[in-house]
Order: C-alpha cells, then structure tokens, then sequence
C-alpha cells in the first residue's frame, strides 16, 4: 500500500499545542472516554445529530474478499481500534459536526479491498481540546495490511489474535497503546511524535518481524516475547534507557531465546529524546 501523510499538518500542530502530554500519565482506566453511544433500533449505517455532534457508522463487508489494504486517520480524540468485526470493517465515530466530516471509500479488485476512512476538518481548530472519538473493529480472519494516522490524544490499537501482516503507525502527541500480539505481522513501522507510548509484542510468535521505530520526545515502552529471539538496536536516543530480561552488549540488546528460537523479532529504535524501557514477558 502507498504510505499517505494525511496527517502531517496535524501532527505538526499537535507537537507545538500539546507540550503537556510528555508527563501526562493517567492514574486509571476510564473506558468511557472511548464510547459512542447508540440510540435503540438504530440501522447499521446511520448519521444523526445530537447538539454539537455527528454520530455516525461504517461498515464494510467481508464477503468475497480473500485481502485487505485499510487506511485509517484520526487527527484529534479518542482512537480505539480492535479486532472482531463480523465484517471488513466497522466503525463509530463521534465528532464536532461543524467541524469535522468522515471521508471513506472502498475499492476491490480481485478480492482485495483496498479501504480508506478519516476524519478530515472542515475549518480551522485547535485539536488538543477535540472530543472526537472513533470506535473500530476489524475482522480477525483476513489477512490485512494497515496504516493508521493518529495526530493528538489517546489511543488504543489491539490488534491480537488478528490476522494483520504489515501494521504502520504515524502517531502525534499524546498517549498510545499498541498491543500485537499472535498476529501474523511481519513488518511494522512505528512513527513517535510527543507523548508516552507503549507496544506490547509479547505472545507466540509464529514469523519473523522486522521492525522500525522512529521516537520523538517522551517514554516508550517495549513488551517483548520470551519464546521468540529478540534483538533491539538503538541508536542516536538521549536519554535513559531500561533492558529487564535482555543483554546488553554496545547498542544491541537480545534476551535469552534469541540464539536457539525458529523465528526472530529484529527491532530497531531510532532518535529522540526521553526514555525507552524494554522488558521480556
């Protein structure tokens, strides 16, 4: 899939508008922040208003197609992605109705579905105060290929037990959770602006992955697996950098499974300024 900066305007003025974010930690887990609520009876595509807001939905079909490219772009909010649709996709979003408009569109071609859906704005604002959210769940089963653009805020991408292949994230200021776990992921690029940020590879892994990771300011964690052979390599990162369960040996860290295991996770960190914890399941 070509890579689409949709969100590099966004981003930039997410960097200059939320300095506060790099320390920001929330003390619990309040789900509600990433809920839409829906009216009784309501049809499986729908649009409506509700004082400020849109509420609307998306949904793809899965039949008949044996791939999936998506491409998905959130600039400001709340972003929670899962997997378990019942079909290609399907998606509820909330957001500022004078504000914002949801673009999307599907082609297929050969039983591959290339999807696209982002949030674009319609005037000027100031995106770390935005309340949009987007709830969306793809389907597990379908091997899928995604680039998801995220500019300011939360967000939470679980992608377990789902059958992704190539994941990119462009990611702005703010705070993420990207869990990737038995997928069948075997590349992965992560883009860091501000912010804290953790990637949890732990799980079986039954593929190699090579990864890139590209850090702004801020704290990034690493979940890594135990069963897998790990190597992380960091280069040009100032600041503090943690390594429970892995040796150390110049820039490159390994764990213990990295010379006897079938498939390897090679990972490399590049730039920024804050600190990078690592730790083996």
């Amino acid at each position: 899939m070509k890579t689409h900066r949709f969100l590099y305007s966004a981003i930039c003025a997410a960097f200059i508008a939320f300095p506060g974010c790099v320390h920001h930690n929330r003390s619990h887990d309040d789900s509600s922040r990433f809920e839409i609520s829906s009216e009784p009876g309501e049809p499986d595509s729908v649009a409506r208003d509700k004082g400020d807001y849109r509420f609307e939905k998306r949904n793809f079909k899965a039949e008949g197609i044996e791939k999936a490219r998506l491409e998905l772009g959130f600039p400001s909010g709340y972003y929670n992605i899962t997997g378990g649709a019942v079909g290609l996709l399907e998606g509820k979003f909330k957001f500022h109705k004078d504000k914002w408009e949801l673009e999307s569109s599907e082609k297929t071609h050969n039983s591959i579905a290339d999807v696209t859906l982002k949030l674009s704005k319609t005037r000027e604002i100031d995106l770390p105060h935005e309340k949009n959210v987007a709830n969306i769940a793809i389907n597990s089963r379908i091997p899928t290929e995604v680039e998801v653009g995220f500019g300011a805020g939360e967000g939470r991408f679980d992608f377990r037990n789902t059958n992704i292949t190539r994941a990119n994230f462009e990611l702005g200021a703010g705070e993420f959770e990207i869990k990737l776990g038995n997928t069948s992921l075997n590349e992965l690029e992560i883009s860091a602006g501000v912010g804290q940020g953790t990637v949890d590879l732990s799980g079986e892994w039954k593929q190699n992955l090579d990864a890139d990771f590209s850090c702004g300011i801020g704290d990034l964690t690493l979940i890594l697996p135990s069963s897998a052979g790990v190597e992380v390599e960091v280069h040009g990162l100032i600041g503090d950098i943690s390594h429970f369960g892995l040796a150390k040996e110049g820039q490159t860290y390994t764990n213990d499974a990295y010379n006897k295991a079938k498939y390897r996770l090679k990972i490399n960190v590049s730039g920024g300024i804050g600190s990078l914890h690592m730790k083996v399941e």
